[in-house]
């Protein structure tokens, strides 16, 4: 897309349901957290350890080849610092604090989630927001689960 005086233009050739991401590539201070990216935008997680031949209700979802049931984040920090990182739903209650407050070295650092939230169950479909803190920044980036 384009943007025009603060508005993405885009054409679309066919029906289907959209999602714009905002990267959080605006202007910022110091640059202690830049380049983050998914390993995955859209991914989804399984119940259990796979699948079994019966699939009753409430069994776990089989292991699909290719399925995609996690996302890696990945950022750079301009310099060594406590990185804490918290995952948000749309309607903006916490569901998981990824990661408390854990010192990593500046450059690529790689965290990985697994669709689960604080109680350790799988979240629902939707977005949810990625929320780093380091240095005294923040940052945020989108991602979706895609439950059955």
């Amino acid at each position: 897309g384009t943007e025009v005086d603060g508005r993405i233009l885009t054409a679309i050739s066919e029906f289907g349901t959209y999602g714009l991401f905002d990267d959080g590539g605006g202007a910022g201070g110091g640059a202690a957290i830049a380049n983050l990216e998914f390993s995955n935008r859209a991914f989804a997680p399984i119940q259990g350890g796979g699948g079994s031949a019966h699939q009753g209700p409430g069994s776990p979802r089989p292991r699909i080849p290719g399925l995609v049931t996690t996302t890696d984040l990945s950022f750079d920090l301009g310099t060594s610092s406590t990185v804490r990182v918290e995952i948000y739903d749309r309607g903006g209650r916490l569901r998981r604090v990824l990661e408390p407050g854990r010192s990593m070295n500046g450059g690529r650092n790689v965290i990985r989630w697994d669709g689960r939230d604080d109680r350790n169950e799988l979240v629902a479909s939707g977005l949810y927001i990625f929320v780093i803190s380091a240095g005294g920044e923040q940052a945020e980036k989108t991602v979706a689960v895609v439950n059955r």
